[in-house]
């Protein structure tokens, strides 16, 4: 990507932020609630200032409940907090600070974050930028996807390269150094994966990314782990979403002019494989679509009963049926999610590439000092050695169900001296804290985020690793990262009877199985697994499992021979 001045890149953020701001203002409320230092102070700073004229915005930004006031800041304080179901009810029946277009403005964003797009649409102000907006990205995902890549399609002149190792250009959301995610760390361990298989790799982020999730972008290309990664941003910011998709599409073959790839390998979700299907159909080459998760689903369970009957869940779910049917191979995580692609789209072609342990993860857990590092984190944590500590390393979001480990620990079957220990950070922290905050001091640790360096000390420092996620199909079809690793670390594990989750256990061997939402059950199973005998047999046999099914050097394998298969 040519350099770009501080002015432009200024100038790209700003844009980025108005576009994306007034469409989900939940984008910029995240970004202010997750700062960190001085940002973070300035930020506690205005809301110490806004807390005299509007006590319940800032309420609502803090994560408490408000069941009165209809003031347009705290619709908008809602709506950033990513609290649509709250903005409903308050900004329903037009109460609101300002005119009549003010009004219509913030009904309008909130029933686009409802997923009610033909209603935003409507309540916005006739002939507004928004209403033009809204109406157009609206317009823009009915579109269907373009057909199948020929499978002899010729490359244009320039394209074409030596034979030798296959050359991809992976297209992904978002990367780091700026996104630190699950989604982020797989894409980290498919490139060393498929670096260490013989396969040249480069990577392009989504069109305007890190500008749209509010972050500077760099001048020009940047080189992660020593791969390329290709930032798709213009010199100045596209008005009409028409203008963004040609944009992105014209800078996406850009990149593929230079780094001339055999294949393009899309990652969710679908406007992703929308756009390398579109320039592989202009440029002859074949397109894989890795399908890591089910966004549609997701956002259906947190936004609860009758978002299925949205527009947006309906539009998304046949996008990435389309997608399925268009790539050339389609690749997925577990066999709960191939079934799901093949009930949508039958006769696809659809591969395995499971979440895996990578070599870094093994060596570090392989450590001869391990004991000293687990007493020493248990120290940090508090926790004796005679203690039984459980729980899990993983994103705190309401489908991971850790409400539940939090009953279960104060339940009648728990065994004694039970501790429980949550690592991670998520939208459901803050209540998971106050759940905490009613069982026996110390009961529910919850140190937040750690550094990746860091995770390995904390499985060391566990003794039962718990997967206790609620039951819906978002979680009986996506296949986690972390029950992985913690088998590679010989933990046994206690998970939640899901399809998903019954790929890594066979009940009583690798750990058990219990029914999702049962407090109960969990601390039965849990009391079960307190002999250290017990513990150490079925950690071992999951690490045994573990590495013999999933190891990124064997998914390094895995992706090479699916391009040299679409590759002919």
């Amino acid at each position: 990507m040519p350099a770009l001045s501080l002015p432009t890149r200024l100038l790209l953020l700003v844009r980025a932020a108005l576009t994306r701001a007034r469409t989900d203002p939940s984008l910029a409320g995240r970004w202010l609630l997750t700062r960190r230092g001085a940002q973070g102070r300035v930020v506690s700073v205005a809301l110490r200032a806004l807390r005299p004229v509007a006590p319940d915005a800032v309420a609502v930004l803090r994560g408490a409940e408000v069941t009165s006031g209809r003031g347009g800041l705290v619709v908008w304080a809602a709506l950033a907090a990513g609290r649509a179901d709250l903005a409903d009810r308050l900004s329903r029946g037009g109460g609101s600070d300002g005119g009549p277009a003010a009004v219509s403005r913030l009904r309008a964003a909130t029933l686009w974050q409802l997923g009610r797009w033909d209603e935003a649409v409507a309540a916005a102000p006739a002939g507004s930028w928004l209403h033009r907006r809204l109406a157009a990205e609206r317009d823009a995902q009915l579109h269907p996807l373009p057909g199948p890549v020929p499978p002899a399609a010729p490359r244009p002149p320039g394209l074409s390269r030596p034979a030798g190792e296959p050359r991809v250009l992976h297209l992904v959301t978002n990367c780091l150094p700026w996104t630190r995610s699950g989604y982020t760390a797989r894409t980290r361990e498919v490139l060393r994966a498929q670096r260490d298989a013989g396969v040249q790799v480069a990577v392009a982020a989504a069109f305007g990314y890190p500008a749209t999730i509010l972050r500077l972008p760099p001048p020009g290309t940047v080189v992660v782990d020593g791969v390329p990664h290709h930032l798709l941003l213009p010199r100045r910011w596209p008005h009409e979403v028409a203008a963004e998709r040609d944009a992105a599409v014209r800078l996406l073959s850009d990149v593929v002019r230079r780094e001339r790839p055999d294949v393009l390998h899309a990652h969710s979700h679908h406007p992703n494989a929308a756009l390398a299907l579109e320039v592989g159909r202009r440029l002859g080459l074949p397109v894989v679509y890795e399908v890591r998760g089910l966004l549609h689903e997701t956002w259906a369970h947190g936004r609860g009963p009758g978002a299925e009957d949205t527009e947006r869940y309906r539009v998304h779910r046949e996008r990435e049926a389309e997608a399925w049917r268009a790539a050339d191979v389609v690749l997925t995580l577990g066999e709960a999610m191939r079934a799901r692609v093949l009930a949508a789209a039958p006769g696809v072609d659809v591969r395995l590439v499971p979440n895996a342990v990578g070599a870094e993860l093994l060596e570090a857990l392989a450590r001869p000092d391990r004991a000293a590092v687990r007493a020493r984190t248990r120290e940090r944590l508090g926790v004796a050695e005679h203690e039984l500590l459980v729980g899990s390393v993983s994103s705190v979001v309401g489908y991971e169900g850790f409400d539940v480990l939090a009953d279960a620990l104060a339940a009648p079957g728990a065994p004694a001296g039970v501790r429980g220990l949550v690592v991670g950070d998520g939208a459901d922290l803050p209540r998971l804290r106050e759940r905490a905050a009613a069982l026996p001091a110390g009961r529910l640790l919850l140190p937040g985020r750690v550094a990746a360096e860091d995770v390995p000390a904390h499985l060391a420092a566990l003794d039962v690793f718990v997967v206790p996620r609620t039951d819906s199909t978002v979680t009986r079809v996506v296949t986690p990262l972390k029950p992985a690793e913690a088998m590679a670390a010989a933990l046994p594990l206690v998970v939640s009877d899901l399809p998903a989750l019954r790929e890594f256990v066979d009940d009583g061997v690798e750990g058990l199985l219990v029914p999702p939402g049962d407090p109960g059950a969990l601390a039965r199973a849990l009391a079960r697994l307190v002999d250290p005998g017990r513990r150490a047999a079925a950690g071992e046999a999951g690490r045994r499992r573990v590495l013999a099914t999933r190891t990124w050097s064997a998914n390094g394998r895995a992706y090479r021979q699916v391009y040299e298969e679409v590759l002919g």
